[in-house]
């Protein structure tokens, strides 16, 4: 369940990762952008917000690692006496 988990993140970054710059290169091709300045940023944000529209979000894998836990403890907790 846990690998699972992270495999698919990062399939899901890897992807959304090569998409954001892929889009971002074509709009620099275009001129949409006259400085480069903000570069990193406007990259980052995109795919974060990708990220999370495709449940891989912080928020959302924090979720799923908490569910972990919580099986992981209920699982400990048959063979407490």
């Amino acid at each position: 369940m846990a690998v699972d988990l992270l495999e698919n993140r990062a399939n899901v970054i890897h992807e959304v990762h090569l998409q954001e710059l892929q889009k971002y290169c074509d709009e620099l091709a275009e001129g949409k952008f006259t400085s480069l300045e903000h570069t990193e940023a406007i990259v980052h944000n995109r795919v974060i917000d990708e990220l999370g529209r495709r449940d891989c979000g912080i928020a959302e894998i924090e979720e799923e690692v908490h569910k972990l836990r919580l099986a992981i403890q209920q699982y400990f907790e048959k063979f407490h006496p």
